[in-house]
């Protein structure tokens, strides 16, 4: 596929864009997901885009995207991958009206991964104020009651991580470190656990993300956050809260006679719009 020109999103608004970047095998790679508008801001006539970016290239970088309608239907999909390659760009025709725009992207290098993936939604798809004010937050149609329980508890863990009340931490409304790897995992194993089944432990049993442990959970705001545990920076809206569960595999990891050191991230950002971001890195151990 040819690549067509990245604009800016000079017309999303707030929630409606998502960039991250991380280094995999030596190169600093980084993802564009946002949503334009093509006649007015927050207006009907929508449009999604989608850009891996690699410095210099590397072995392998793509993405996967399926958008979906204010009601959660389907609307479309696409793919696009370059072997090897530096960048790949990809987007939707335009459409009355996305609701939800969910994108995977791919980079691989020199034997190492990075597999995060995202949801961005139109403007006028969340009402309330957005997710910080969580007692007037309303679900929208493409999203269920499953998915509001666990914003409820990324925003707990949030108050949680910004208390300055050691007292605090004996509240039943906090989370304990079980309860930050279950709700971390409820975001990555529907998404990522055929990803990591592909490893073994060094006796052939193969890997779950149940076997993952819980190494940091930490919480920012502002336009740029970055995630030392993680290996990741994200770039958002000025407003755009984040709360982030890493955790690790405990022991070595093997796949096709390498052995990797295996590492996840599910986070909630939250802002005028909010969504969950998450992803897998694996590292060969030199």
């Amino acid at each position: 596929m040819a690549l067509s020109a990245f604009a800016s999103p000079s017309l999303a608004s707030d929630g409606d864009y998502r960039s991250g970047s991380s280094s995999v095998g030596g190169s600093t790679v980084y993802y564009y997901h946002y949503l334009s508008y093509m006649d007015e801001r927050c207006g009907m006539n929508t449009q999604s885009h989608y850009r891996a970016r690699a410095v210099g290239g590397i072995d392998n970088l793509g993405v996967e995207w399926d958008i979906t309608n204010v009601a959660g239907g389907h609307m479309d999909r696409g793919s696009v991958f370059n072997s090897p390659g530096a960048e790949v760009y990809d987007e939707s025709a335009s459409h009355l009206v996305i609701g939800e725009s969910e994108a995977d992207f791919t980079y691989q290098n020199n034997g190492n991964s990075w597999t995060p993936g995202n949801r961005v939604f139109h403007c006028m798809s969340w009402t309330g104020g957005g997710l910080n004010a969580a007692d007037d937050y309303q679900l929208n149609a493409t999203e269920t009651n499953s998915d509001m329980d666990l914003v409820q508890k990324f925003q707990s863990l949030n108050t949680q991580l910004n208390s300055n009340n050691d007292n605090a931490q004996l509240s039943s409304d906090f989370l304990s470190k079980d309860e930050q790897k279950n709700l971390a995992l409820d975001i990555l194993i529907p998404e990522r656990e055929d990803e990591v089944n592909q490893f073994e432990f060094e006796d052939g049993t193969t890997i779950s993300l149940n076997d993952f442990e819980v190494v940091s959970s930490v919480s920012g705001e502002g336009e740029e956050f970055s995630i030392d545990d993680a290996g990741i920076t994200m770039t958002g809206a000025e407003d755009d809260s984040y709360t982030n569960i890493t955790l690790e595999l405990p022991k070595p990891a093997f796949k096709d006679g390498e052995e990797y050191y295996l590492s996840a991230h599910a986070m909630l950002i939250d802002g005028k719009t909010g969504s969950f971001d998450y992803g897998i890195k694996s590292e060969v151990v030199e």
